[in-house]
C-alpha cells in the first residue's frame, strides 16, 4: 500500500490513548516548527524528517497502541521502555525530568550551589520584570539572540533553524526585563503529559541563566495538568550535564536511537 499523508494530531492522539510516555520531541508545536511529516503506511503511523532515511520516533500501530520499528527506517529517538528485537540500540542523549514544585524549597545541601547562584543575579536590581513576550518585542528578542550567540564562542548550536523559529515566534515565550532591556528568554511547549522546557537564551551575564531557569520552574509549578517538566538532554556538553544534575531531577533516562 502506498504511504499517505496523515496529521500530527493522529500520531499524538494514539500516543496519548496508549499512555506511551512522551519524549522531548512529541509536541504538536515541535512537529510544526521542525517541519516533521506524519505518514500512514502498512497500517502504521510514522513520523519522518523530509529528505532523510530516519523515522524521528518509533512508529505507532493505531489498533494496538504499540511502538514498533518501520522497515527501512532507522529510529532517531525512542520512548521510555522501547525494546525492538529487530534493531540495535545506540546511545543518543539523556533526558531530564523535573518537578517544578521541588523548586519552592531550596533548603538543604543538595540545593546549595543553585540556591546561592539564583540569589546573586537579582541582588541589587530594582526593576526586574518577568512577563510574556509578544510580536512587538521582536527587536528586543533579536538583541538577546545576538548577544547570546556572541557569548557562545565555538559551541555548536543544534537544530538552529528550529530554535530561531521558537525564539521569534514560539507560542509560549516569557522574558525577563531589567528596566527596558530584555535580558533573558524562556521558551516551552507541551506534550499530553509534560511541559517541555525548550530553550533558555540569555545575555552573557553571571548567574542569569540559573535565575531564568528558577523563574521558569516557579511560574510553571501550578501549570495543571502538566505538573512535571521534560527538560531535554545535554547535547554532549559536560558543563550542561553537571548543571542539570545539580537541579535534582526526578528522573534521568538514557535516550536511544535504534539502528
Amino acid at each position: 500500500m502506498e504511504p499517505r499523508t496523515a496529521k500530527a494530531s493522529e500520531f499524538l492522539a494514539v500516543l496519548e490513548k496508549a499512555r506511551i510516555e512522551p519524549n522531548f520531541w512529541t509536541s504538536r508545536e515541535y512537529f510544526r516548527r521542525a517541519g516533521l511529516q506524519v505518514i500512514r503506511s502498512d497500517g502504521l503511523l510514522v513520523v519522518i524528517e523530509p529528505d532523510t532515511e530516519w523515522a524521528v520516533l518509533p512508529a505507532l500501530n493505531p489498533r494496538t497502541g504499540q511502538a514498533v520499528s518501520f522497515p527501512g527506517l532507522n529510529i532517531w529517538s525512542d520512548f521510555l521502555g522501547t525494546e525492538l528485537s529487530d534493531r540495535v540500540p545506540e546511545f543518543l542523549d539523556y533526558e531530564y525530568l523535573y518537578d517544578p514544585k521541588a523548586f519552592l524549597n531550596l533548603s538543604g545541601s543538595k540545593w546549595s550551589a543553585f540556591r546561592k547562584n539564583v540569589r546573586k543575579y537579582p541582588a541589587g536590581k530594582q526593576n526586574l520584570n518577568y512577563t510574556p513576550l509578544f510580536p512587538h518585542h521582536r527587536s528586543k528578542v533579536e538583541g538577546v539572540i545576538v548577544a547570546w550567540l556572541e557569548g557562545l564562542r565555538d559551541t555548536e548550536v543544534h537544530d538552529d533553524a528550529v530554535m530561531l523559529d521558537y525564539l521569534l515566534y514560539g507560542d509560549n515565550r516569557w522574558g525577563l526585563f531589567d528596566g527596558d532591556m530584555l535580558v533573558g528568554i524562556n521558551v516551552w511547549d507541551y506534550s499530553w503529559k509534560y511541559l517541555n522546557f525548550r530553550y533558555c537564551v540569555c545575555r552573557p551575564e553571571p548567574f542569569l541563566s540559573e535565575y531564568m531557569r528558577y523563574l521558569f520552574y516557579m511560574y510553571m509549578r501550578d501549570a495543571e495538568p502538566w505538573n512535571m517538566v521534560n527538560d531535554g538532554g545535554v547535547l554532549d556538553r559536560p558543563a550542561l550535564k553537571t548543571f542539570k544534575d545539580r537541579l535534582n531531577p526526578v528522573r534521568v533516562r538514557e535516550v536511544r536511537s535504534w539502528l
